[in-house]
C-alpha cells in the first residue's frame, strides 16, 4: 500500500460547515450514548467537526435511585468544553447525567 493510501486507511474525513477536514479514523463523537466516550482524551464535537481534548475523571461506584429502584452505576466527571458529570450502569447504559448552564442552574437529565 501506498504511503498515501496507508494514510486514508488510519483517516476518516470530517465535512462540517462546508469543510471537509482528516481525523484518526477512531475518533469517536463526543456522544454520551457511548461509554467508550470515557475512555479517550479527545472526541469529535458533532456540533462543529473540531476534534476537542476531553478529561475524564472516574469518580467510582455510586448507587442511585431512578423510578423506585436501586441501581449500580459508576459516575465519571467529562471536562471538554464545559464539565459535566455521567453515571452508567453495570451494562454500560447511560443512567443519569448532570450540568451547570451558565446561568448556574443544573440541568439533570435521566433517560431510564
Amino acid at each position: 500500500m501506498g504511503g498515501r493510501q496507508a494514510r486514508r486507511a488510519q483517516c476518516r474525513e470530517v465535512e462540517a460547515d462546508g469543510k471537509t477536514s482528516t481525523v484518526d479514523k477512531n475518533i469517536i463523537p463526543a456522544t454520551l450514548w457511548n461509554p467508550e466516550v470515557v475512555k479517550r482524551s479527545q472526541v469529535l464535537d458533532p456540533k462543529d467537526g473540531e476534534i476537542v481534548p476531553i478529561i475524564v475523571s472516574d469518580q467510582g461506584v455510586e448507587e442511585l435511585t431512578i423510578d423506585g429502584r436501586t441501581v449500580k452505576t459508576r459516575h465519571y466527571i467529562l471536562k471538554s468544553k464545559f464539565q459535566q458529570d455521567v453515571w452508567y450502569d453495570e451494562k454500560g447504559r447511560l443512567v443519569q447525567s448532570s450540568l451547570v448552564a451558565p446561568d448556574n442552574s443544573v440541568i439533570l437529565y435521566k433517560p431510564m
